[in-house]
């Protein structure tokens, strides 16, 4: 099952993405070869989920048809 927080941190410009989504991953990874101050992998887990941080300016959240 995909599962994908995200939380804004206190200076309301950058966020903290925590997932085991590889979509979200593989977007994240290409952003962060981009635009490396803006995107950065913090921490790579067992269970193959990670934790990023990312400018909110590239966070643009959708209903993917999860509660309708």
């Amino acid at each position: 099952m995909r599962e994908t927080s995200i939380n804004w941190l206190h200076d309301g410009e950058m966020a903290t993405i925590d997932t085991n989504d590889l979509r979200i991953i593989g977007q994240l990874e290409v952003l962060a070869e981009k635009v490396p101050a803006d995107v950065r992998l913090l921490d790579r887990h067992r269970d193959g989920s990670e934790k990023w941080m990312a400018n909110k300016s590239y966070i643009n959240i959708s209903n993917m048809g999860g509660n309708k």
